[in-house]
C-alpha cells in the first residue's frame, strides 16, 4: 500500500516539478522536450526488469508499476497536447512538441497494442 501511494503521488508531481524547474532555465518546449523521454525510460525498464526476473510475484509489482506509469504518461501527454495547442496559436513550430508527445504516449501505446 505504501509502495503504491508513494508512487501515485510521487511520479505524476515530480514530472510537474521537474517541468517547472526547466521552464525557469529555458523555454516550455525544450523543458518538455527533456521531461518526454521518462515515461518510455521507465516502461521500458519495468518490461526489462520482469523479462529478467524469475520471481512469480514480480509480475504484481510490475504490473502496478506499470500502471503507474502509464497514468503518468497520460497525464504528461495531455500536458504535451496543451502545449502543441499553444504553440499552434502562437505560429511557433510543433515538430519537435509532436515529436516528444508521440515518445511520451509510448507506454499508453505499448499498453493499448497488447505488449504489456
Amino acid at each position: 500500500m505504501t509502495t503504491t501511494l508513494l508512487l501515485t503521488l510521487g511520479l505524476i508531481p515530480s514530472m510537474f516539478l521537474l517541468f517547472a524547474v526547466l521552464t525557469t532555465f529555458s523555454d516550455s518546449t525544450r523543458a518538455y522536450g527533456a521531461i518526454s523521454l521518462i515515461p518510455l525510460a521507465l516502461g521500458l525498464t519495468v518490461i526489462a526488469l520482469r523479462s529478467l526476473s524469475v520471481e512469480p510475484s514480480s509480475d504484481y509489482w510490475s504490473s502496478d508499476l506499470y500502471e503507474k506509469i502509464f497514468w503518468a504518461s497520460a497525464v504528461q501527454t495531455a500536458l504535451g497536447i496543451g502545449l502543441i495547442v499553444r504553440a499552434f496559436h502562437r505560429r511557433r513550430p510543433i515538430v519537435f512538441l509532436a515529436v516528444a508527445t508521440l515518445l511520451t504516449t509510448a507506454p499508453v501505446w505499448l499498453r493499448a497494442t497488447r505488449w504489456i
